[in-house]
């Protein structure tokens, strides 16, 4: 086994793909860092998960425009394609709990305090299942915590089987 990984070793950095010795740096590595500004790539981030983003929000096209502007400003010969998807996207949507109280979820999260971009809900789609048959479901309710299973200690081992 450790001849076959000092074999691979040596190809990779006979292939240039590391530094002289495993796990250094070439000089086109370190040029290559110098030139990340992780300010610049968080205010991206930050920009581009500010609304909501899903597949043909007016969002996602304004993102899809700035990274190709991006792209043709650092010289790449860049292009947009669109295609014709599948997404599904619910009509309505509900859950409901019908006794022994009732009660309406709203499906829906309250802004977050300090976070601007919580409240901006304009285009986003509901809470939904997708890829999930239409229909209505009646079932009673199991509480599941975080599906897992109990622990020994926490419960007899009745309630473990």
């Amino acid at each position: 086994m450790r001849r076959s990984t000092s074999s691979i070793l040596a190809l990779i950095a006979a292939a240039g793909l590391v530094g002289p010795a495993f796990g250094q740096s070439s000089d086109l590595e370190k040029r290559f860092d110098a030139q990340i500004s992780p300010p610049e790539m968080s205010a991206w981030m930050k920009d581009q998960a500010s609304e909501p983003n899903h597949v043909s929000s007016p969002h996602d096209k304004k993102n899809a425009e700035t990274i190709l502007a991006q792209f043709k400003s650092w010289g790449w010969d860049a292009h947009m394609e669109s295609f014709q998807v599948l997404y599904p996207t619910p009509i309505s949507e509900s859950l409901e709990l019908v006794a022994p109280t009732p009660f309406k979820a709203t499906l829906t999260e309250s802004p977050i305090p300090g976070d601007e971009t919580s409240s901006r809900t304009k285009d986003e789609l509901p809470a939904y299942v997708a890829f999930q048959g239409d229909g209505d479901v009646t079932a009673p309710l199991v509480y599941v915590n975080y599906g897992m299973r109990p622990t020994m200690t926490l419960w007899p081992a009745w309630a473990c089987r």
